[in-house]
């Protein structure tokens, strides 16, 4: 076996063994929770997320003054306000 591998797996550059096999870990978790619409999630967050998109209650409203959006989750919230009202970053 060549120098720098482990059981014949050899890591990118910058990269390790035991990294990889964390993150693939991860990704092998199976999903604890189940939708009625049959989506699985492996976080009740996630779940809780997708679920406010079934109700479509739009409970979260924009403050920002003339804007009458309301969205979903707060995250969808999150993501209008940064896109709409918040000035565009300049670079350097």
């Amino acid at each position: 076996m060549p120098i720098g591998t482990a059981g014949g797996y050899r890591p990118r550059v910058g990269q390790s063994l035991l990294r990889d096999q964390a993150i693939n870990g991860r990704r092998e978790t199976e999903p604890k929770y189940i939708c009625h619409c049959g989506q699985t999630f492996t976080s009740a967050s996630h779940l809780r997320d997708h679920d406010e998109r079934h109700r479509n209650e739009m409970q979260c409203p924009c403050d920002a003054s003339g804007c009458s959006m309301r969205f979903n989750t707060k995250g969808d919230l999150r993501s209008h306000i940064r896109n709409k009202h918040q000035a565009p970053l300049t670079r350097r």
